[in-house]
């Protein structure tokens, strides 16, 4: 049965418009969708009356703008569920994410393929999902989406296909494999000459080119290449791709030297940046002419560029895509801080807050519960500060460190692994690392001839400045009733249970039989009740108590991924793990210190602007207000004893920070094997370190207490009679 002639134009019209799309065409391709439209209302064809939507929606997302095309798209599935199409519905979602990826709305477009993963799972939509995890720099999650595309290959169309490719050669690119990137560009090439592509054509040049220049260092080829790219993206009237060519081509100049030619395409890029509202680029733009900028006009594009992406990131409320976004934006922060630390009179306020900004974001928004970022002040910084206690900023500027110091009553800058400050009468310091320094041990730093830090300083280490503002002042006593440890030690697990790389740690070479000695000396020398469980009993389903407890102490097995962090991971029993991404998930808010004695616990991932992703970090994400963790792996034997001298000073009231200090000194002036730094130089408290722990009330005490009270009217009464 032949379609009726009204149909049939609306079908082809439909047709033509994505043909016209496909070649560049966007106009043409509006006009055509809006005659189907006309068509599939007069002949009711709502299929193709979707489709029609759909490929006006395309050729106003091609022509950047997006607004209108995401209210096409959403034409398009309303359309697309009156007549049940399960997968068009799942484009158009895919199609709308697109938009608001383009546009810097991250949040939006992971809610948009979390909608279509809820209609049908298709790779499509993994492998849109693979950029935006790509974007943000979670570079292993999104090769494992790519991966899961190529296995189901036959559900793609060739254009969907040759742009997963495009997106891989990428990923590859950004991963330090540029031959990997050329041959995935090589393959949607051939896949876009077949379907006369011309837009995909021109994105597979432009990240041809970007490798050749980038990660080859052929810039004549590059800039030849990019050349062609402005002309063929002028052609097609592409603001985007036109936008995105000057970009790279500034970049390709710039490294050639040509300061001027890049400054003149960064401003072309920031223009139309501009124009089509698409924000990445445009604090890109604004980053490349600060840096052909002289000092003023540099530090005005940098304050501009970095506004943007506060914008951005404010619109992140999913840890899901939060951590690495910051990543590839450090520069900007860096090249900020640079300019302002080089002026005549460095203003240390503003140097301050930045560095603030572009610290363990992820960590800040969780301790505020909001995404607002209060500003720094130093004046309230020292308001926290008493006189036996100093700040150090650290800030990594290659090849040294600056330092920002503040005490009580002063601040300055320094540069150097410690800072010339006035440290009279100052005992405690804060410290906040950055860069490499966030893998290494503080207490071995030298400080004034033949003295090391430690033996001049109670040390506690902060992720934030937000952590000592927000510091909250800890309960004073602690009564019988309530629990003060919760512990966990040496679990029993088979080497079948353990997973690929854990084989060894169910060797008996590899038992941790001190462990079981560390968490019993613990029940020892508290004064409160303590619940421990060891051996097979050391299951993970007893954390979900932590959070009534004052202590947590964890003596596993562990280990740290620095590839994929959420696979850092403690050893429970029978081959239970608690792995990093877990842990956020745990209610510790009545949580003091979280002690985990296992094997690099402190190390991670570190992420350029959130600081290294380790267990510690997300205990105290969690709630734990101080953590007692490892830089390195650690002997079984000096760490059991190393924890009997902490919790020996901490019992007898001692703050943290002290209680760790003694112990190190303890070792350090042992003059035994385990006086070398290896030993005791990588444990390092993070949080609250000045702060005591709660006085335990015990039993006994509160029955004396009784008993007093029942006396002590007879004991009045007996010293009156005698005064009479």
């Amino acid at each position: 049965m032949s379609l009726p002639i009204g149909a049939q134009n609306c079908a082809q019209l439909a047709d033509d418009a994505d043909k016209q799309i496909a070649a560049g065409q966007y106009a043409k391709a509006k006009e055509l969708g809006a005659k189907a439209v006309e068509l599939c209302l007069a002949s009711q064809d709502k299929k193709n009356e979707a489709t029609a939507w759909n490929a006006i929606g395309l050729a106003r997302l091609y022509s950047s703008d997006y607004e209108r095309a995401v209210t096409n798209f959403e034409q398009a599935l309303a359309l697309d569920k009156v007549t049940g199409q399960k997968t068009y519905q799942v484009r158009r979602w895919n199609n709308i994410a697109t938009a608001r990826y383009l546009e810097g709305r991250y949040q939006d477009a992971l809610a948009a393929y979390q909608a279509a993963d809820l209609v049908e799972k298709l790779p499509l939509t993994s492998a849109n999902l693979a950029v935006l995890y790509q974007r943000l720099g979670r570079f292993e999650a999104a090769l494992a989406l790519y991966r899961e595309g190529h296995n189901r290959q036959g559900q793609l169309r060739p254009n969907e296909e040759a742009r997963i490719l495009v997106n891989e050669g990428t990923l590859y690119r950004r991963m330090g494999d540029p031959y990997k990137a050329l041959a995935s560009y090589a393959k949607a090439r051939e896949l876009y000459r077949r379907q006369a592509h011309k837009d995909g054509q021109i994105v597979v040049e432009k990240n041809s080119a970007i490798a050749q220049a980038l990660d080859l260092k052929d810039y004549p080829a590059a800039l030849k290449g990019f050349d062609q790219l402005v002309a063929l993206s002028s052609s097609t009237n592409s603001k985007r791709e036109l936008m995105q060519a000057y970009l790279y081509r500034a970049e390709i100049k710039f490294q050639m030297k040509d300061s001027s030619g890049a400054a003149s395409d960064w401003e072309q890029s920031r223009i139309l940046a501009t124009e089509i509202h698409t924000p990445d680029e445009l604090w890109k733009a604004l980053h490349g002419l600060a840096r052909t900028a002289q000092s003023q006009a540099a530090i005005e594009y940098e304050t501009q560029a970095l506004a943007i992406i506060e914008g951005m990131r404010s619109g992140l409320e999913s840890r899901v895509l939060r951590p690495e976004f910051l990543a590839d934006k450090r520069d900007v922060y860096d090249g900020l801080i640079s300019r302002l630390i080089d002026l005549p009179q460095p203003p240390l306020e503003r140097i301050l807050e930045l560095m603030e900004r572009a610290r363990a974001r992820m960590f800040q928004d969780q301790l505020r519960r909001a995404v607002t970022m209060p500003s720094v002040k130093i004046a309230d910084v020292q308001k926290s500060l008493d006189g036996k206690t100093a700040l150090w900023a650290y800030w990594w500027r290659d090849p040294e460190p600056v330092i920002v110091w503040i005490t009580r009553n002063q601040a300055g800058l320094s540069h150097g692994m410690t800072p010339q400050f006035p440290d009279q009468g100052i005992e405690r310091l804060w410290v906040l690392n950055d860069g490499p320094m966030a893998s290494k041990s503080m207490d071995t730093l030298p400080w004034k001839p033949g003295k090391m830090l430690i033996e001049r300083f109670e040390i506690s280490h902060a992720p934030a400045i937000s952590i000592l503002t927000a510091a909250q002042q800890p309960a004073k006593w602690l009564w019988p009733w309530k629990q003060q440890a919760l512990a966990f030690s040496n679990p029993a697990a088979g080497r079948a249970e353990l997973l690929p790389g854990d084989e060894s740690w169910s060797q008996p070479n590899s038992s941790l039989n001190y462990a079981s000695k560390e968490t019993a000396d613990l029940k020892r020398l508290l004064k409160g009740r303590t619940e421990i469980h060891t051996g097979a009993d050391a299951d993970k389903s007893y954390l979900s108590r932590a959070g009534k407890a004052r202590i947590l102490h964890i003596a596993t097995h562990g280990a740290a991924n620095e590839e994929e962090p959420d696979r850092s991971r403690l050893l429970f029993a029978h081959g239970q793990y608690l792995f990093l991404n877990e842990i956020y998930a745990l209610k510790l808010e009545g949580l003091e210190l979280a002690t985990l004695s296992a094997c690099e616990t402190e190390r991670g991932r570190f992420v350029k602007g959130e600081g290294v992703q380790s267990l510690g970090r997300a205990f105290l994400t969690a709630g734990a207000r101080t953590t007692l963790t490892t830089l390195w792996r650690v002997d079984d034997a000096a760490t059991a004893q190393f924890m009997r001298f902490f919790y020996y000073f901490l019992s007898r009231g001692e703050t943290k920070a002290h209680a760790l200090r003694e112990a190190k000194l303890r070792f350090l002036r042992s003059g035994s094997e385990w006086a070398k730094p290896q030993y005791w130089a990588g444990f390092v408290l993070t949080g609250e370190g000045f702060s005591p722990m709660g006085r335990v009330v015990t039993l006994p005490q509160i029955l004396a207490a009784m008993a007093c009270l029942v006396w002590l009217p007879g004991l009045l009464m007996a010293l009156l009679r005698r005064k009479r």
